[in-house]
């Protein structure tokens, strides 16, 4: 599997409060681990509509939440 193919299939999430996000929400993680480029924490998951869906809302929500707090 070429890393195009593992980008397609999988999800990384560098973000602690996404990630909190997506607990809450029940979607379960595949690993966490630590990159090796910068040491920090992410978590995998398999690319699913209902992922994909759930990062839009959470974008959605961090975009107003930033333009309400300017």
């Amino acid at each position: 599997m070429n890393k195009y193919d593992m980008n397609k299939e999988f999800y990384y999430v560098y973000s602690k409060d996404l990630h909190d996000y997506l607990k809450e929400k029940g979607i379960l993680y595949i690993i966490k681990a630590r990159s090796i480029k910068d040491g920090g924490v992410f978590t995998m998951y398999h690319r699913t509509n209902e992922l994909m869906n759930l990062i839009k809302t959470w974008n959605d929500m961090s975009t107003i939440n930033e333009n309400t707090s300017a």
